[in-house]
């Protein structure tokens, strides 16, 4: 009798197609479950785009499409030296030749992202020029404090020497501001030191440092020598100001004429 009922119990066991009709929906639960898995991990952790990455591809992260184009007088302008600043800033030197007359030393820096870095000369180029008709850079250095030395060739009455210009990385402090009404050029200065920066706006900046003439209300400020021919006033009391500088190696004189100097942005526009 006792072996009957070990029979009966073990004939009413679970059958072979139900515990393979249960394997099979543990089975379609956890491919769904991989599936899901899946989309979320693409969703929210996308894999790289292999085909941006490429190596030798330009970077559409910098500049247009991976090119940055700077033009400093509408001519001719060559790039000769760069250096990287910290924080990724770039600096490029050369050679910029203007339309009207020779070449002078020209520098531009930029962001990391290939835009220029316009907290640097004008609109993230600046420039100088020497009392030859020549002038070319050859190498560029970074110092310690992040002033910029160029260095190069000068050509004066075809006779060569080396030149030498060092562009500060944040600029000298100016408290007056004249601007043109018509073309926005800038020339500020120091009515203290005497330090001066001019920017035509489109690309050229000079500095230097001029004697100062205090009469009443009126601040005279002149530079004269053998490359230029500078010349700027400024009456505080009518707020009205105008300035003359004059640029031997290029031939050229830049007028700024400014009517009411309270009006003044002290940047290009």
């Amino acid at each position: 009798m006792l072996t009957y009922q070990l029979l009966e119990r073990r004939s009413y066991a679970p059958t072979t197609p139900l515990i393979t009709n249960l394997s099979r929906a543990v089975a379609q639960q956890a491919r769904k479950f991989l599936i899901l898995a899946i989309v979320a991990l693409l969703t929210f952790c996308p894999l790289p785009n292999l085909v941006d990455a490429a190596s030798g591809d330009l970077d559409p992260t910098f500049g247009i499409q991976g090119e940055v184009v700077t033009d400093f007088f509408g001519s001719f302008d060559t790039l000769h030296d760069l250096a990287l600043q910290q924080g990724g800033k770039l600096v490029a030197t050369g050679g910029a030749a203007s339309n009207i007359f020779g070449s002078i030393l020209a520098i531009a820096r930029y962001n990391s992202d290939g835009s220029l870095d316009t907290t640097f000369g004008s609109g993230g180029r600046a420039s100088t020029d020497f009392s030859g008709n020549v002038a070319q850079d050859n190498a560029a250095v970074l110092q310690p404090d992040g002033k910029v030395v160029l260095g190069g060739v000068v050509v004066n009455n075809q006779i060569f020497d080396f030149a030498l210009a060092r562009f500060n990385d944040a600029g000298p402090s100016f408290d007056i501001c004249i601007q043109d009404d018509g073309s926005g050029k800038i020339l500020q200065f120091n009515s203290v030191t005497g330090e001066y920066q001019f920017s035509n706006c489109s690309g050229l900046t000079i500095g230097g440092t001029g004697s100062l003439t205090h009469v009443g209300s009126t601040t005279t400020l002149q530079h004269n020598t053998s490359d230029r021919r500078v010349l700027a006033r400024i009456d505080t009391s009518v707020k009205r100001a105008t300035a003359s500088i004059q640029l031997l190696s290029l031939r050229t004189t830049f007028t700024i004429i400014n009517r009411n100097t309270a009006n003044n942005t002290c940047a290009c526009r």
